[in-house]
């Protein structure tokens, strides 16, 4: 195997990773090609139609708790293992340096003392794996799933979330896993899941926290008449073994016009990471409400007693226009600030309803007409009566008024 350096992404000095090696199934047997520099090829047997040999490690084809990978020790460095299913695996102390790991399966597999530096993980599953001990330096990651994992002790140092190039965003669930006595220092977390984390004695020394809970979400105001706005924020919750500390500007500071960013900082027992948020102060704009495309017959709905009913008014504006009606309401039916129309309605009649959406800048209305049938064919706001004639000892159904039968009979005598 081919020993060669390259430039860390974080660091910018030069580190070491070897050469990748990848299998391939061919007509239900599996081989492994390996770089032109090694010394030797991998002998690579076919066990069974879908399973894999490496080296001396058979890879166990729909894994379950009772039939699965047993590895420990295997060195599968540089390794093309995208889309592999290692689910109840024992790879403890297994080595994974610079493996493609994309799409690989990882739930609930021992990967306790793993050598994974550099390794990719991309779309990996490792929900319930333990990886106490694990060295995950210089990790790829990027919408990798840890949730539920147990990282105690693990090495993440330089780890970094790999951002999705079509919108920006950098993704990783670390759910309720366990990261006590990790360290994660100059890890970029920005944007990972980390709800019900426990990060006790986690070393966050300059980890990246921006977009995380455990920082405040980025804000939009509107400019106050004195060109500047105050802005409040809450106090993002901490999360065990975490503080917050502070920010470089307090909630309830006055910003300028434009984009501010703030910096805030979280504490553990073992060091301290930093994140970002942003407040930006602009100018409000008028505010519009307007009917969805769908549902409607011009400005006219239809609903039937005891029947469900939802309409989702669209708005627009800024700052975001609450939405209010003081017209009267079919019985059952209400309106949402977020200008839902729903509910269940219990009578009858055609409603003309004025809805408006306001915002520091004005109002816009929207006017309506909902006509609620009684389920019978009729709304109840006409003269008209549903029943039966009797036309020359024919019971004729359909609708009587001022005594004409509006059956669609014509010439029957009694």
């Amino acid at each position: 195997m081919t020993l060669l350096r390259r430039t860390s992404p974080s660091t910018g000095s030069d580190v070491a990773y070897y050469s990748r090696r990848t299998w391939a199934r061919r007509g239900g047997a599996a081989a492994l090609s390996v770089g032109l520099a090694t010394a030797a090829m991998v002998t690579v047997t076919p066990v069974a139609n879908a399973e894999i040999v490496i080296g001396d490690c058979t890879i166990v084809d729909n894994p379950n708790p009772e039939n699965h990978t047993v590895c420990p020790g295997v060195d599968l460095t540089g390794s093309d293992l995208k889309g592999l299913d290692f689910s109840y695996a024992d790879l403890s102390g297994a080595t994974l340096e610079d493996a493609d790991l994309s799409r690989t399966k990882f739930i609930g597999a021992n990967l306790t003392d793993a050598e994974m530096d550099f390794a990719r993980l991309l779309s990996s599953d490792l929900a319930g794996a333990d990886l106490t001990g694990a060295s995950l330096k210089f990790a790829r990651i990027f919408d990798a799933n840890f949730n539920n994992a147990n990282l105690t002790g693990a090495n993440l140092t330089y780890a970094y979330l790999r951002k999705n190039i079509i919108n920006g965003e950098a993704r990783a669930n670390f759910t309720d896993a366990n990261l006590t006595d990790a360290d994660l220092s100059n890890m970029e977390l920005a944007g990972a899941e980390l709800s019900g984390i426990n990060l006790t004695g986690a070393d966050l020394d300059h980890a990246d926290l921006t977009g995380t809970v455990l920082i405040p979400s980025d804000t939009t105001v509107a400019v106050g008449e004195s060109g500047n706005a105050t802005v409040t924020w809450p106090t993002p919750p901490s999360l065990t073994g975490t503080t917050f500390e502070n920010c470089d500007r307090a909630s309830g500071s006055s910003f300028p016009m434009g984009t501010t960013t703030v910096r805030c900082t979280v504490s553990t027992s073992a060091g301290q990471g930093v994140g970002t948020f942003t407040v930006t102060v602009r100018h409000p704009s008028f505010p519009w409400i307007g009917a969805p495309e769908d549902g409607s017959d011009g400005d006219h709905y239809s609903a039937t007693v005891g029947d469900s009913f939802f309409v989702w008014f669209e708005t627009g504006g800024f700052p975001t226009p609450t939405v209010t009606t003081t017209s009267e309401l079919p019985a059952g039916l209400t309106l949402s600030e977020e200008g839902v129309l729903s509910g269940t309605p219990t009578e009858a009649g055609s409603f003309p309803i004025t809805i408006t959406a306001t915002n520091i800048a004005g109002e816009d209305t929207l006017e309506m007409t909902l006509d609620v049938d009684d389920g019978e064919g009729g709304n109840g706001s006409s003269d008209i009566d549903t029943g039966s004639l009797v036309v020359g000892g024919l019971v004729v159904g359909g609708l009587v008024a001022g005594g004409l039968a509006l059956a669609g009979l014509t010439g029957v005598t009694g």
